[in-house]
């Protein structure tokens, strides 16, 4: 039966009025967008979503945790277990692999020709090899020392690590046989947060970060209620992480409306996964604390605290300087920027939205940075080469960081314009 002229046009109606909405919903998204004085650029959506999505699926290092495996349905993100190290604390089997390669490296030929730069310190200096690596060697090329050489980074860097972890690190690196030319040490978020929460749990802020020891020592004895955290926290990973791959995948970031409604929802999902990590560290807080993981005691005050992160910081440091100098190799130390050092740049929106974490960290940062850099002028004195780049997001505007103290390729680019020049002055060639 043919449909009234009347019935055409209901059915056309039904089939246009979506698509003008949707239509209609991206174009003032996009206008949206330029009165802010951004232009919509997808790549750099897909990017921002990429790199909240590494955050979040880090593995989250809790007592007893011992399996390696990926959650179902996510075979191409896996999460390595922590191995127990006798010098850094922990390790994992990728480390142990690379540094098995580098090792059959150092004895070929091509390892005289080229120049092997080592890097340590915590997830930042971690995420800046791979991300940064590439514009740092740029950047090196141009002084004519380096020109005609291979350019070889060595990542040694893994995540919560703070002195004394990389001088430890380095230690046993030279100790085996590893033979950089240069290392570059980036540090001093952890040691300022991790270390102010160690003191806040009742352990040494020199000791490997509580949350983080516990799990390769399996120190912290396990209740119902730990049972409990650690469930909140391992469901609202998984959610946040499904989410942020199925957003990848879907090809909507490509959409500036369906994009930030698709981020927007990631931040959430993110909001809560950091939320059940502080109640965790909070339960913790409550609970005593094996001897194992506490370490010696020290004077237990603010200020007592402050010295010694301050001291393990300084004196890891100038120790490194000496181990790399007595055999030849370029060494630089770099206090890296972070987010909530105050006077180090002004947050975005999504800067703030996103740079939440354990009161402790905040309040280590706010503490502990002034008390970095002075001690950075100290160093210097002792002839250690030191890049402070505490003030090097000041004058950026943009969206630099993507959580606490992460930020992304924009970050990572400015960072290595940064340590090239710094790492030639050191090299005095």
């Amino acid at each position: 039966m043919a449909l009234s002229r009347r019935s055409r046009r209901v059915l056309l109606a039904i089939l246009i009025v979506p698509v003008l909405s949707v239509a209609g919903l991206e174009l003032g998204a996009r206008i949206l967008d330029r009165i802010r004085g951004e232009s919509w650029d997808a790549d750099a959506e897909r990017i921002a979503i990429h790199d909240m999505v590494g955050a979040i699926a880090r593995p989250v290092h809790l007592p007893n945790e011992r399996t390696g495996a990926p959650i179902d349905d996510e075979p191409d993100r896996p999460r390595e277990a922590q191995l127990l190290n006798p010098y850094t604390g922990w390790d994992y089997l990728s480390t142990q692999k690379r540094l098995v390669e580098d090792l059959a490296y150092y004895r070929r030929r091509e390892s005289v020709e080229n120049f092997d730069l080592c890097i340590l310190g915590g997830s930042v200096a971690e995420y800046f090899s791979t991300e940064g690596g590439r514009r740092l060697t740029d950047r090196l090329r141009a002084d004519p020392h380096l020109r005609d050489r291979g350019i070889r980074i060595h990542n040694y860097a893994f995540g919560a690590a703070k002195q004394f972890q990389p001088l430890m690190q380095l230690c046993f690196l030279l100790g085996v046989g590893h033979r950089p030319d240069a290392v570059v040490e980036i540090d001093g978020f952890n040691e300022a947060a991790l270390g102010w929460h160690n003191a806040k749990l009742g352990a040494h802020p020199a000791y490997p970060h509580l949350l983080f020891w516990a799990d390769a020592t399996s120190g912290l004895r396990t209740d119902w209620e730990i049972l409990g955290h650690l469930s909140e926290i391992r469901t609202t990973q998984v959610a946040a992480t499904r989410f942020g791959d199925w957003l990848l995948r879907s090809g909507l970031w490509r959409s500036s409306f369906l994009g930030h409604a698709g981020l927007a929802r990631l931040e959430s999902l993110d909001r809560d996964y950091h939320t059940a990590f502080v109640r965790y560290g909070e339960y913790l807080r409550g609970r005593s604390v094996d001897a194992a993981n506490r370490g010696p005691a020290y004077a237990t005050d603010e200020e007592g605290a402050e010295d010694a992160i301050v001291c393990c910081w300084q004196e890891g440091s100038a120790s490194m300087h000496g181990i790399c100098a007595e055999r030849g190799i370029v060494f630089l130390h770099v206090l890296q920027p972070t987010l909530h050092d105050r006077g180090s740049k002004t947050p975005t929106a999504k800067e703030i939205a996103k740079g939440g974490a354990d009161p402790a960290w905040i309040e280590g940062v706010e503490r502990i940075y002034p008390r970095l850099r002075e001690a950075v002028k100290r160093l210097a004195e002792r002839g250690v080469a030191v890049l402070d780049a505490t003030r090097l997001f000041r004058d950026c505007s943009e969206d630099i960081y993507y959580d606490v103290c992460h930020f992304g390729r924009r970050g990572n680019e400015l960072l290595a314009d940064a340590i090239a020049p710094a790492l030639i002055r050191a090299a005095d060639w």
